[in-house]
């Protein structure tokens, strides 16, 4: 019985095809784990994001925590409602949640002064 030995202008095709085979495995192993990881990225971000609209809806309530008088306390809660607006409107997956902290704020109909805020946020998340 004999083995036929083949030469190397017979296995070069071979060898070619496996290296690009091996090159499209890892090229295609390096976009999984790219795209893994960006996507890991903009959950953290939708965390942080998130936490920052719960800690808008508390001083856009007038419950912040700190003393202050009407002129200034209403134009803090007025930042924190365009706020709420601003970050429904600009990032889809606060859309929900800020309308309905701005749906919350029921008492902004008894201060004209915070109409013109909530209107405009509003506005902001229809918008996006």
């Amino acid at each position: 019985m004999t083995i036929a030995v083949a030469s190397l202008s017979d296995i070069t095709p071979f060898v070619g095809a496996m290296a690009a085979l091996l090159a499209a495995a890892g090229g295609g192993l390096a976009a999984f784990e790219y795209r893994l990881k960006s996507k890991a990225q903009r959950v953290e971000i939708d965390v942080q994001l998130s936490k920052l609209l719960a800690e808008l809806v508390p001083i856009a309530n007038g419950r912040g925590g700190a003393e202050m008088n009407t002129e200034v306390g209403e134009a803090t809660q007025a930042t924190a409602i365009v706020s709420i607006g601003y970050l429904g409107g600009k990032h889809r997956s606060l859309n929900a949640p800020a309308r309905q902290a701005l749906d919350a704020l029921d008492f902004v109909d008894k201060k004209p002064k915070l109409r013109p805020a909530r209107k405009r946020a509003l506005e902001l998340i229809e918008g996006a």
